[in-house]
C-alpha cells in the first residue's frame, strides 16, 4: 500500500507491462528455483480503482511463453480468494494461458498466518481441474518433485 504513488504516476497499464516483464526477466534468471508465484498479483490493487484498461491477453500469453520457456512451475494460490480479490493467482483467464502453454502447477495458501495454512487448496485444485490441469507438481523432502493426478 505504500508504493501506490507508483500506480497513480504511471497509471494501471504501465504498472501492469512493467510487471509483466519484470516477472519474466524473474523467470529467465539464472538462480536455482523452480516456482514463480503472483504473475498477476497487480489485479489485488483493482477494486481501488486501479484496474488496467489495456487488454491484459498479450501479456499473459508472454508470461506464459516466459514460464514454459524456462521451465518454471507456477504457483496457484488460494490467497486472492481469501483477501477477497475474487479470483485465484493467477486469475482464471491468465491460467487458461499457462495451461495451454503446457506450464505445470503446484498450489499454495500462501499463509503468513498458521490458520491460513493450507486454506483453499482443495477449491484451488477443483479451479485448475476446471481449467484444463490434470496433474499438479507437488515437492518431495529432498527437492525433487512428483507429478499428482488432480
Amino acid at each position: 500500500r505504500e508504493d501506490q504513488h507508483i500506480w497513480h504516476e504511471l497509471g494501471p497499464d504501465e504498472v501492469w507491462r512493467r510487471y509483466a516483464a519484470a516477472w519474466c526477466r524473474a523467470c529467465e534468471s539464472p538462480l536455482a528455483f523452480d516456482v514463480m508465484a503472483h504473475p498477476d498479483l497487480a489485479q489485488r490493487f483493482c477494486a481501488e480503482g486501479l484496474a488496467a484498461t489495456i487488454d491484459l491477453r498479450p501479456l499473459w500469453d508472454e508470461m506464459a511463453a516466459c514460464a514454459h520457456d524456462t521451465g518454471r512451475r507456477i504457483e496457484i494460490s488460494s490467497a486472492g480468494i481469501r483477501k477477497g480479490v475474487g479470483d485465484y493467482y493467477p486469475a482464471a483467464g491468465l491460467l487458461e494461458r499457462f495451461c495451454r502453454a503446457g506450464v505445470p502447477i503446484t498450489f499454495s495458501s500462501d499463509a503468513h498466518v498458521a490458520r491460513d495454512i493450507c486454506s483453499g487448496v482443495a477449491e484451488a485444485q477443483r479451479h485448475a481441474y476446471e481449467i484444463g490441469y490434470r496433474t499438479f507438481d507437488a515437492p518431495r523432502a529432498d527437492g525433487s518433485w512428483e507429478t499428482v493426478a488432480l
